[in-house]
């Protein structure tokens, strides 16, 4: 019987475990990641050098290793590449539309409003002007946040407007779409 493949998207330490249980259980283990010194790359059956986010070539490398399952562990970022490739391999997973809103902070907010899922104010926000409105709006101490990223990297909370310009830009210099949340 041959064994079943996995690819786990991201092989870096916080991915090191799930790699490791999934070679102890027997599984084949292809993982992706752009370091090429990822401690998950010494366990792995197939590491691959690739960024998380390349969404094509992740798709390529799981229809070249014929996958039976892909995943990612402890990483916001890896999590539309896993939608991806799960779509079009026809495995299961979470659409690309429902990654994309689980990795968005506005996105998130916006559809638990529509549910009625209680959340602090908002204010999806590009430009400094448009952050200066919104702290104006929703009222100091406010958290500045970039939209897409994890581990309070980019967080900022001010007590008072003063902090406005070097919360605003310390959040969206960690933003990869320049969109910040007040």
């Amino acid at each position: 019987m041959m064994k079943k493949t996995i690819m786990f998207i991201g092989a870096g330490k916080y991915q090191l475990p799930g790699i490791e249980k999934a070679k102890e259980i027997g599984l084949k283990v292809i993982a992706i990641d752009r370091d090429l010194d990822a401690p998950g790359f010494k366990v792995a059956d197939v590491p691959v050098v690739l960024d998380v986010t390349d969404i094509e070539g992740a798709i390529k490398i799981a229809k070249e290793n014929d996958i039976d399952g892909i995943l990612t562990v402890a990483s916001d970022i890896a999590v539309p590449t896993v939608a991806a490739v799960a779509e079009e391999l026809g495995l299961p997973g979470i659409s690309p539309e429902v990654a994309k809103i689980a990795t968005n902070k506005a996105l998130m907010r916006e559809k638990f409003i529509e549910h009625g899922v209680p959340s602090p104010k908002f204010r999806k926000v590009r430009t400094l002007d448009e952050a200066r409105e919104a702290v104006e709006k929703i009222g100091a101490p406010v958290v500045i946040k970039p939209v897409d990223n994890a581990g309070s990297r980019g967080v900022s909370k001010i007590d008072k407007i003063d902090g406005l310009i070097d919360a605003f830009y310390h959040a969206q210099k960690h933003s990869r779409v320049d969109d910040v949340i007040v």
